[in-house]
């Protein structure tokens, strides 16, 4: 019998992406999300859904019953008034429900960033929760630490195609590792095939290179034909004004850039060493094609 995966988060840029690639290895899925409607196309893959909240802890367990393992996120509600509260709760019954169903094998989705000490805002979540994942006895935990989403660019479109610019409240000239998610989902998949005894590791998955804003923002120009397209970095109160404007609460936005400034200060991305083993495949220039297609359409 293969075995059994859970999958949280996952009609998420990531966590669609590793409950598509363990279908696809023949593994037993169980996806989990808030909405029926999404889950179905994982259904129709084979897939079992489940569908409720991942701050309760009953309706996890029973998700998580006979599961060898679990794909464990935290998805932020950007609306929240409290979005520290709200994590920290999805943190406590993620790995309750973990520990109440005796599941031997955990693939966390945590941050750059989460090696920073004393943080607050969101990254203060995803230090709970390796700080309690490492607190459980027999489970083989994996804390995948990945770079910054090159998913994240498609948000630029709008300004992009309204402004002619790119832009965000991080600085031009930082080098940062850029991520495709698809790399970010192989690595958790390896992990789920590989065959661990009990052990705590934290791995990091930084992309083809780290590269600034505005190297990235030229390549992502060339593929939609603005080869002078520049990367603008707005001030903290300006950004804070637009994400207020998308309906994001100001709770949220305060926690999410408290991590933009650290990124700022060049904090973050020093926390690693690059190596050949958390360098994965996956270019920008060949991010661009699939960059392109969401910009036409």
């Amino acid at each position: 019998m293969s075995k059994i995966i859970s999958v949280t988060g996952a009609t998420g840029n990531v966590g669609s992406k590793v409950a598509e690639q363990l279908i696809a290895k023949g593994y037993q899925v169980r996806v989990i999300g808030r909405n029926q409607a999404k889950l179905e196309r994982f259904v129709a893959l084979g897939a079992e859904a489940f569908v409720g909240d991942l701050s309760n802890t009953a309706f996890l367990t029973k998700a998580f019953a006979g599961t060898d393992g679990v794909f464990m996120m935290l998805p932020a509600d950007v609306t929240s008034t409290d979005v520290v509260a709200q994590l920290t709760s999805t943190v406590k019954s993620e790995v309750a429900a973990i520990r109440n169903s005796h599941v031997k094998q955990v693939v966390f989705l945590s941050t750059v960033g989460a090696a920073l000490p004393e943080k607050g805002g969101v990254i203060q979540a995803s230090q709970l929760a390796e700080k309690l994942l490492n607190e459980l006895d027999g489970v083989n935990v994996v804390h995948l630490r990945p770079g910054y989403f090159m998913e994240n660019f498609f948000g630029s479109i709008p300004l992009i195609k309204t402004a002619n610019i790119n832009g965000g409240p991080l600085l031009s000239d930082i080098s940062i590792s850029l991520v495709a998610t698809q790399d970010v989902a192989v690595a958790a998949v390896k992990r789920f095939e590989a065959q661990s005894a009990p052990d705590k590791i934290v791995q990091y998955v930084l992309g083809e290179r780290d590269l600034t804003l505005s190297e990235a923002t030229v390549i992502l120009g060339k593929s939609i034909d603005k080869p002078q397209l520049q990367y603008v970095p707005f001030s903290l109160e300006d950004a804070k004004n637009a994400f207020l404007s998308f309906g994001m609460s100001e709770n949220f936005v305060d926690s999410y850039l408290e991590n933009m400034k650290d990124i700022n200060e060049d904090r973050v991305f020093k926390e690693y060493t690059r190596t050949s083993d958390n360098t994965t495949s996956t270019s920008i220039e060949q991010f661009v094609d699939t960059f392109a297609a969401v910009y036409n359409t």
